[in-house]
């Protein structure tokens, strides 16, 4: 439409040349004749014959003034100046000149084509030198997605020459679907749908490496029509491998090679997806590995590490394939088991882990013990996020490991981070603050005489939302938090202050107050209690502490020594749960004790279990030969508390003596009991 334009504008300013020259035609006639007329329209034809369209339409203008031109041009009709003047010489004139006139716009296109056709010539030469001599690797397709051309970079990356290629089954070249994830990006190119990123094709050269090739199409089109498709390459093959490397390094242990806790997360979202959608019940473990610390210390961290590399291929090797393995860190490993139907199959298959474990590692030839702990938690029960469940799985495993057993299943009140815990504790700290706790007693009987010496002091947490709350339910959110100081003051200023009121109204009743394992080991102990006790007259000959035996043995050298001050102090020391745990009877001799107490699992069925019968009478005898009292806990009928009595134990509890009661009452109990003297009127 362009060219239109200029043509139509050119041959305007011709033609108004012309129609001014005809319209002098009569004059110049008349001077010279048709030779002289002839003469002067030969400038245009020639102009426009050697210099183009518009040199011819300049030399009119010089010719004929340009108003008299434009006034012609556009008011007088070329035919009506021929039919005025009549004659031959005139239309001589004139077709003289529309052939300059037309001469010269043939050349003018003929100028323009050969310039194009040269700069086509220059296009095409500089794309030849492109397409032969660039570093990238170019492939050319047809419309029809069918490889027509490759040029030199592609032949010395594939190994194929040029002619081998091209016709080549593409199945040969890349591998597996990847055809069609190139066909269906070439049609895309087509169909004008060409993505923003390269595709990512793998490609098989001839010599059997796999390469994979970063590839961007490009449409080639003339005047809108597609011809085709050049797409061009480059071999990102090293940079992939680079990334993968640096990817697995990211997502898996060195050590071990198993994967780590962050791809263990991925796995276990996806595991956890595909349990939602089939209504699977799936586990999660912690295991840990026991006393790595004294394999490090003894054999080195080159025999630790030789251990953990054989503990692992030992858990994988028990594992089904659908199951994740990783090593979380240190001597810790995550576990997910698929579909383990419910909790009992859960610990079926941590049996089955820890049974894979019995077969001790050897390194260097020396077989190396090595122990476990498994902790477990459910999907869906104890959560629906990996990193909760992962959480919750290791408050199982120290759940395990403080209850000294090789397996736990999680369980929310040994969580101190779970919603209940975090909302008790603080409601707890709130409690210890206003006094919002109270103290129950239950009294110890004696054997021989039927009198109570001593009452053991229980803390109850009346709790506006959840009732009457025992020990078991908040001591452990406690003893995790920096609440156990503040709530054995408080348990001991007020058995202190029920001692003093039970003195004054004439009761010779001492009070024992259970120590936690955290407690025991915090070498300000006898300072706290030595400040708890100045200010009440009972004084520590009314105070008794009661301590497990698994508490003192976890650090008995520090316990020996908190305990010995204690003692001196003037404060009776008791050992509660006596024979659950594996102190050294050597050992308890030294303690500073004046007391052990039978654990009620022995009690329970002393009337029908000659096995349990004869443990307790051993310990009676034991606590008899150290010189320490004897007390049975757990006493629920007369026939335990004679049989006790006939072994030769000294005091009895439990529930067939008294449940625990609150202060009020056990001063009724004891009064109906003894009956004690009136309340002291002044």
């Amino acid at each position: 439409m362009d060219l239109l334009r200029d043509f139509r504008s050119r041959f305007a300013v011709t033609a108004g040349a012309l129609a001014g020259f005809a319209l002098i035609y009569p004059f110049i006639y008349a001077w010279g004749g048709p030779g002289m007329t002839a003469l002067c329209a030969l400038p245009i034809l020639v102009a426009g014959y050697l210099f183009g369209l518009r040199a011819g339409a300049i030399v009119g203008f010089v010719i004929f003034p340009l108003s008299v031109l434009e006034l012609v041009a556009f008011r007088v009709p070329a035919a009506d100046l021929v039919l005025k003047t009549g004659g031959a010489a005139p239309a001589a004139v004139l077709v003289m000149t529309l052939v300059g006139a037309v001469v010269g716009q043939l050349r003018d296109l003929g100028q323009r084509v050969e310039a194009e056709s040269r700069a086509r010539v220059m296009s095409d030469r500089r794309f030849d030198d492109l397409f032969e001599f660039a570093h990238d690797v170019i492939f050319t397709y047809d419309l029809d997605c069918t490889l027509t051309s490759i040029n030199p970079a592609a032949e010395r990356l594939l190994g194929y020459s040029r002619t081998e290629m091209v016709g080549m089954d593409p199945g040969i070249l890349i591998p597996g679907d990847q055809w069609e994830r190139v066909r269906a990006m070439l049609q895309d190119c087509l169909d004008g749908q060409v993505g923003a990123l390269p595709y990512e094709i793998e490609w098989m050269a001839k010599d059997g490496r796999r390469l994979i090739l970063e590839i961007s199409p490009l449409l080639v089109e003339e005047q809108g029509r597609p011809l085709g498709i050049q797409a061009i390459a480059r071999d990102v093959t090293e940079r992939k491998r680079v990334e993968e490397r640096l990817r697995h390094q990211a997502l898996h242990d060195a050590l071990t090679g198993l994967p780590n806790r962050t791809l263990l997360e991925d796995r276990l979202a996806r595991a956890l997806k595909g349990a939602a959608r089939n209504h699977e019940v799936l586990a999660v473990m912690i295991v840990d590995l026991e006393e790595f610390k004294a394999v490090n210390d003894t054999f080195g961290h080159q025999v630790g590490d030789d251990v953990l590399r054989q503990a692992g291929a030992l858990l994988a090797g028990a594992m089904r394939e659908s199951d994740t393995l990783a090593r979380m860190g240190g001597d810790e490993f995550g576990i997910v088991l698929r579909d383990v139907h419910d909790e009992a199959g859960a610990l079926v298959g941590a049996h089955h882990l820890l049974s894979a474990l019995e077969q001790s590692p050897v390194v260097e030839g020396q077989r190396i013990s090595v122990g476990a702990s498994v902790g477990i938690a459910l999907y869906p029960v104890h959560g629906d996020e990996p990193v909760s469940l992962i959480r919750r799985a290791d408050v199982a495993l120290y759940s395990a490991k403080r209850a000294g057993t090789d397996q736990a299943v999680y369980k929310s009140e040994d969580d101190q981070y779970n919603p209940r815990r975090l909302a008790l504790r603080a409601e707890l700290r709130e409690a210890i603050m206003r006094r919002g706790l109270e103290l129950h007693f239950q009294p110890k009987l004696s054997c021989s005489t039927g009198a109570v010496s001593s009452v053991e002091a229980l803390v109850r947490w009346p709790h506006p939302d959840h009732g009457l709350l025992l020990p078991a339910e908040f001591i452990p959110i406690a003893e995790q938090s920096d609440l156990i100081g503040p709530l054995t003051d408080w348990v001991i200023g007020e058995a202190l202050q029920w001692s003093d009121r039970w003195t004054w109204l004439g009761f010779d009743v001492s009070v024992a107050v259970n120590l936690s394992p955290r407690q025991l080991l915090d070498r300000q102990l006898p300072e706290s209690i030595a400040e708890a006790i100045k200010d009440h007259p009972s004084g520590a000959g009314r105070l008794q502490l009661e301590l497990t035996e698994s508490a003192v043995m976890a650090d008995a050298a520090r316990a020996l020594e908190i305990l010995t001050r204690l003692n001196q102090m003037g404060i009776r020391l008791s050992i509660d749960d006596f024979g659950t745990g594996y102190s050294s009877l050597s050992y308890l001799r030294r303690l500073p004790v004046r007391e052990i107490k039978i654990d009620r699992s022995f009690v329970h069925d002393l009337a029908r279990s000659d096995a349990d019968a004869t443990i307790v009478r051993s310990i009676i005898d034991l606590g008899h030969n150290l010189g320490l009292s004897v007390v049975a806990e757990g006493v629920e009928d007369a026939t335990s508390q004679s049989i006790l009595a006939e072994l030769g134990c000294d005091l009895v509890q439990g529930y067939h003596v008294s449940r625990p009661l609150p202060g009020s009452a056990l001063e009724a109990w004891l009064r109906q009991r003894t009956s004690g003297p009136a309340v002291p009127t002044a």
